[in-house]
């Protein structure tokens, strides 16, 4: 992974304080560089984070128009069935409910 945060903060840094400011610029970058490549490593995802990441995308989307509809609920939960498998689904099913129920909308036909 190549990593530009040090090159990129001596330029500017250059560019606004002179030498001084590229050197400062240079560290700060450098500083930078190691700790988003600390994140990187530590971002891994889990067993069921797709799953539930489609979830919230799936309830973004039912919601966008005010009303949640019974025909929507019903492809989702088929979607899933054939995606992931009955368990999986049923426990992704109570998950979304709690999704959609903070907000007040009810599942009309």
């Amino acid at each position: 992974m190549i990593k530009f945060g040090k090159w990129l903060g001596g330029g500017l840094g250059w560019a606004v304080g002179g030498p001084i400011g590229g050197l400062l610029g240079f560290v700060i970058g450098s500083a930078f560089d190691e700790l988003s490549g600390a994140l990187v490593q530590k971002g891994t995802t889990g067993n069921g984070d797709f799953s539930v990441s489609l979830l919230i995308l799936s309830a973004a989307v039912m919601k966008a128009d005010g009303k949640l509809l019974k025909s929507e609920l019903e492809y989702i939960k088929t979607f899933f069935l054939h995606q992931f498998g009955k368990e999986t689904t049923e426990q992704r099913m109570l998950l979304f409910k709690e999704i959609l129920s903070p907000h007040g909308l009810q599942i009309s036909s």
